[in-house]
């Protein structure tokens, strides 16, 4: 069996001491050019592989990300997923994914495993951990929080400005004359932080335009149209239908079209998120923008600089548009 080369053979073929070949292969910036090309050269010609595990324990880097995800068929935190680890593949790093199932307890199990494999840096979606846990994950590895508020001592933050998302969504049916708006929001007894916000964003919009008498929160129950057929039995009928996600929205769609109700014409419907759902011609789903591909960098951008040294938390607040397609128009 033919053996595999060695650093020493490159060494030997190159004609420089192995310690230059071992920090040439390494990217150590005080060897000359040249010298680089050369010993890169001599290894390809022989064949020689570096061995990962070994170089990334040398630098004490695993040269992995864990993702942790709170619920991985929500197309919004698939789609920050896809460009996170766009944005670590083009830095040479691996990242690893998790899904916590809307379960804290999945979750804290997830964060366990990316702990007991060193990994680098972690990344957790909407999580469902208080902020003492969140606190003391952030002291053992670098940690990015997507899609809540902050802060949290350790550990940094990216959401999109959620009140301005929601407030924006419940401007635009106003000004096309719906006053009976009707918000659907996430299950009874849930408390996440920016669902909290959205809620109220829609509230405010409405007490701006002295409506505030007829905010009408809807919780969800089944995720398949609930809220909406009971949206449809309040008095007065709402006009215009507010979601809390993208998901909760064609959902929406769904009833209607069952119930017999023509979206725009007699009920025009608003989702959030702007996920690819929103803009298949099937749905035409007039949307809050939360620009995932942002999102995804940031993250990775905050992670990579805890990386290199910085040590101070920090929150990025992105601002979030509203994408009008043929799910809204004026009131009849």
């Amino acid at each position: 069996m033919r053996r595999s080369p060695t650093q020493a053979d490159v060494a030997a073929h190159a004609g420089v001491s192995r310690a230059l070949v071992s920090m040439a292969l390494s990217g150590r910036p005080e060897v000359a050019q040249s010298t680089r090309e050369a010993i890169l050269a001599a290894a390809s010609e022989l064949g020689y592989r570096v061995n990962a595990p070994a170089a990334n324990l040398a630098r004490r880097r695993t040269g992995l990300l864990g993702l942790v995800l709170q619920d991985v068929s929500n197309p919004f935190f698939s789609e920050v997923a896809a460009h996170l680890q766009d944005a670590a593949a083009d830095a040479g790093l691996t990242t690893l994914l998790n899904d916590g199932r809307r379960d804290a307890g999945r979750e804290a199990a997830a964060v366990e495993t990316f702990l007991e494999l060193r990994v680098d840096g972690l990344v957790i979606a909407s999580p469902l951990q208080g902020s003492a846990a969140l606190a003391a994950i952030g002291r053992q590895v670098p940690t990015v929080v997507v899609g809540r508020p902050g802060p949290v001592p350790s550990v940094d933050f990216v959401h999109v400005d959620s009140v301005a998302g929601a407030r924006r969504a419940t401007e635009h049916l106003l000004a096309l004359g719906h006053q009976d708006i009707a918000y659907l929001d996430v299950a009874a007894g849930v408390s996440e932080p920016l669902m909290v916000d959205r809620v109220a964003g829609y509230r405010a919009a409405l007490e701006a335009a002295g409506l505030g008498g007829r905010s009408n929160v809807i919780p969800d129950v089944a995720a398949d149209g609930d809220a909406t057929e009971r949206a449809l039995v309040c008095s007065p009928r709402p006009t215009a239908l507010l979601a809390h996600n993208d998901v909760t929205a064609v959902a929406a769609l769904g009833f209607l079209a069952r119930a017999g109700i023509e979206v725009p014409h007699r009920m025009s419907v608003v989702g959030y998120d702007n996920t690819r759902l929103a803009a298949m011609p099937q749905f035409n789903l007039t949307t809050v923008d939360q620009p995932s591909e942002r999102t995804g960098h940031a993250a990775f951008e905050l992670l990579t600089e805890r990386l290199g040294g910085r040590d101070q938390a920090r929150t990025v607040v992105l601002d979030p548009d509203l994408v009008v397609r043929r799910s809204t128009s004026s009131r009849r």
